[in-house]
């Protein structure tokens, strides 16, 4: 892999940082897997690779707008593959257990009007 995004952190970097190829980037985007890790030098320095941050909180509202409007025309346009998992409101309690484990798949809750 050239690029890993990783919205982990926790105790994952290890396995992500083994999959990296020479100068390879890895992008942090989250910590819902705990917010430290244990990541050694030696990998890093290894085999070139470098680790970047992202938080999207401290972009400019126009280019977090302008980025949403990329990904809604994608989606309109049926360029953007996104599996799905629907669930209705009765069934929510079954969509918040399974957004632990998604299976590749993003959870929608649908409430009906």
């Amino acid at each position: 892999m050239d690029v890993v995004v990783d919205p982990l952190w926790g105790p994952y970097p290890h396995t992500l940082l083994a999959c990296l190829a020479p100068s390879g980037h890895y992008l942090s985007v989250g910590s819902a897997a705990g917010a430290t890790s244990d990541i050694t030098a030696s990998r890093l320095r290894g085999n070139h690779l470098s680790i970047t941050g992202f938080t999207g909180t401290t972009s400019a509202i126009e280019q977090v707008a302008h980025t949403y409007e990329i990904i809604a025309k994608f989606a309109a346009n049926g360029q953007f593959d996104l599996p799905l998992k629907t669930h209705g409101l009765a069934s929510v309690q079954e969509a918040w257990i399974g957004q632990r484990r998604p299976n590749g798949h993003k959870i929608v809750v649908e409430i009906d009007q």
